[in-house]
């Protein structure tokens, strides 16, 4: 490759990169700009509800565990496949993810490759599956919110029977029966459905810390934009993309100003970094550590390493 080539290359690497940095630039020059506006937010963060402030660490957690157990399921035919190592890769990987280019899935692929013998091709198709289901969550979502809106019923009394019907079907359903085990499309959707009610949970804490109450439509509406945002090639999870995405949608889809809404997920996504990054930090310390382990054991030894 030319030195030209070698530039050119380097350049559209670093191009998503930039435009992250940028992103947040722009939100942080955006909300000084609006200082006087949000005096009364930036007041509500001095008392923050407890809820609240325990609810976006931990929804961050939950919403990792949730993703190791979808892992699980659609690997569950991969031999000797440690429920450990896969809760280390999710949230390695989500970490990185952070990053552009999708670096996160880029070193789970080759990681589960090398260490787990997964096909690329498979771990495309179980990449390919978790969008899928993710769409169909937010599908489902945006149906119950319509469907709460038009009927006048609380979105607790539709989204309830509708996740715990899901996984009903996936636990005793007429597929379940028939093939004398859970079914796992059914299970995952609930799983999926789940998340959501995560991530309405997370931006229902976000808002309420900066002193804007969510109301739960709302708050499953911006966690449907945030799954959709995270889908997006190449930058969809990239730092700073997701905090306009959510201010720029806020006034039309929930009647709030997209400063305050830029406010609020730039707090919530902060949280969120943090806890990502211990997360992530120990997930790849394990990683490492199994990595080492593997290169370590005797021809012929096993799979893999011992716990």
């Amino acid at each position: 490759m030319s030195s030209v080539d070698a530039s050119s290359t380097r350049g559209r690497r670093l191009l998503p990169s930039l435009v992250g940095a940028g992103l947040l630039v722009a939100a942080g020059v955006a909300i000084y700009m609006q200082r006087d506006a949000l005096v009364a937010s930036w007041t509500a963060i001095e008392d923050p509800p407890l809820w609240a402030t325990l609810a976006l660490p931990l929804s961050t957690l939950a919403s990792l565990a949730i993703g190791t157990i979808l892992f699980e399921r659609l690997l569950r035919d991969v031999p000797d496949l440690d429920r450990r190592d896969l809760a280390a890769l999710v949230a390695s990987s989500t970490l990185f993810n952070l990053l552009p280019l999708k670096a996160g899935l880029v070193g789970r692929t080759a990681w589960q490759r090398r260490h787990q013998q997964v096909p690329i091709r498979r771990s495309v198709l179980v990449a390919v599956q978790l969008a899928t289901l993710s769409l169909a969550a937010v599908a489902i979502a945006v149906a119950a919110i319509a469907g709460s809106s038009a009927s006048g019923l609380p979105l607790v009394a539709i989204w309830g029977p509708v996740t715990a019907t899901a996984f009903a079907i996936g636990l005793v359903g007429p597929s379940a029966w028939r093939q004398g085990r859970v079914s796992s499309g059914g299970v995952m959707l609930g799983w999926r459905l789940l998340d959501v009610t995560v991530w309405s949970v997370r931006f229902a804490a976000g808002f309420a810390i900066v002193g804007i109450d969510l109301a739960p439509s709302s708050a499953m509406a911006l966690a449907c934009v945030a799954a959709i945002t995270g889908l997006v090639p190449i930058v969809g999870t990239t730092l700073g993309v997701r905090e306009w995405v959510v201010a720029l949608v806020a006034p039309a889809l929930v009647g709030i100003a997209w400063d305050q809404a830029l406010a609020a997920e730039l707090l919530a996504r902060g949280v969120e970094v943090a806890t990502v990054a211990v997360a992530g930090g120990v997930g790849t310390w394990w990683l490492w550590r199994r990595s080492f382990a593997w290169s370590e054991r005797p021809m012929g030894g096993g799979s893999g390493p011992s716990a």
